[in-house]
């Protein structure tokens, strides 16, 4: 009954290791000091196809791998410590990466009498780092050739990675700047700025747009469109930022410029608007004292000229004295026509003698009047008048109506 019961109890105990280690995921394997496997249990795909019983490892793996099991169990067993370390083997053609871990087994009197081995399976985290170290590289070489300024930067303000143009920029690629505080490439009076805009980025984390200014490799002041990101683990929490940078100074110097220009345009815009102030009250002066002018001459026409004009007009004249003062009393009244003054100009492309005669023409006299005033032949006088017309532009227009409407 006593043997049955420690049976039971035995059962029970591997009932529970094998429940265990299937959960767990791994594999226990346990070798005497000559390393032949006295006991195994596993669930792996691969690894349950093969017989460990009273064999060691050069009868189950290959020369290398063999070797390698070897030496690992041996120096455990040597130190009498636990040991960790990841191995690769091949198992039925295929590459399989475990975790292993040896354990010395003591008796009673503390002496080494076996070894057990613990085997986890590691493949899908080798695949994983695989694909982490693949997707890093990947990432940085992406961001490495970039044009723009990018960095990864600590909450402590410690770099740390930056790309080839922000060497180039920051260290002229002379130095490592990653482990530098990116604050110190601020010019110092955005310095303190920068650390408060990072305190409020770690308590509310965002997207954060910035123009900050900083010096070059050379020391100039360059001013950079900033762009910050906050990096999150799985937890949600930030444990860095990401930066990108873009030299926008010629932008900035361009605006500035335009500002200044743009002040200098209001400036001479306020002057101008003063002197074209100025010249409207110089012209309303003009105005007025043209006006007054004409006033006065229309006053002095009708106060002496034309009463001498009139009892002129009553003596005895001939016929033709007659005509050339009625033409003068009628060009007098017409020198005060604001129009009239221009005539002169109109006309300017004509002979004397055409002038004359389109005066005579213009008051309405016929050829026949014209040629006795001027004592001029009618044929003489026809030929002015086609000229006239002629420079005139008027050959098929009324000569005396466009005579006037020049003065209109």
């Amino acid at each position: 009954g006593d043997k049955d019961s420690v049976l039971q109890q035995i059962k029970f105990q591997e009932d529970l290791l094998r429940a265990g280690t299937e959960a767990a995921g791994i594999s226990l394997f346990l070798q005497d000091c000559n390393l032949q496997y006295i006991w195994s249990l596993t669930k792996h795909s691969e690894l349950k196809k093969i017989r460990f019983k009273e064999k060691q490892d050069s009868d189950i793996f290959n020369k290398k791998d063999a070797l390698k099991l070897k030496k690992i169990k041996e120096q455990a067993l040597e130190s009498q410590e636990i040991s960790r370390s990841e191995i690769t083997l091949r198992v039925s053609n295929k590459t399989l990466h475990f975790e292993l871990i040896i354990e010395p087994i003591f008796d009673e009197t503390n002496e080494v009498i076996a070894a057990m081995s613990i085997l986890r399976d590691i493949n899908s985290f080798i695949i994983m780092k695989k694909d982490l170290i693949d997707s890093n590289n990947l990432y940085s070489s992406l961001v490495e050739n970039q044009a723009d300024i990018i960095c990864r930067w600590l909450p402590d303000l410690t770099l740390s990675f930056a790309n080839r143009e922000m060497r180039r920029f920051f260290s002229d690629n002379t130095g490592n700047i990653v482990g530098v505080r990116l604050d110190t490439f601020f010019v110092p009076e955005e310095q303190e700025g920068f650390r408060q805009e990072v305190k409020e980025l770690i308590a509310n984390p965002c997207k954060l747009v910035k123009m900050h200014r900083f010096n070059d490799a050379k020391g100039n002041s360059r001013y950079l469109q900033w762009v910050s990101l906050p990096v999150y683990d799985q937890s949600g929490k930030v444990t860095e930022f990401q930066s990108v940078g873009r030299d926008i100074t010629e932008l900035v110097n361009s605006q500035e410029k335009i500002e200044a220009q743009n002040i200098e345009l209001q400036a001479q815009s306020t002057r101008l608007n003063e002197v074209n102030t100025a010249l409207k009250i110089v012209l309303q002066h003009n105005e007025q004292t043209t006006s007054n002018l004409e006033k006065n001459v229309q006053n002095q026409l009708s106060v002496i000229i034309k009463p001498i004009i009139s009892r002129l007009l009553k003596t005895e004249l001939s016929y033709i004295q007659k005509q050339y003062v009625k033409s003068l009393e009628t060009n007098l009244e017409k020198l005060t026509e604001k129009n009239f003054n221009s005539l002169e100009e109109k006309l300017a492309c004509l002979t004397q003698r055409e002038i004359d005669i389109s005066m005579l023409i213009r008051e309405g006299k016929t050829t026949k009047e014209i040629s006795e005033l001027l004592h001029l032949s009618d044929q003489t006088v026809k030929t002015h008048r086609k000229n006239i017309r002629r420079k005139l532009k008027c050959e098929n227009k009324n000569l005396q109506i466009h005579l006037k409407l020049l003065t209109k």
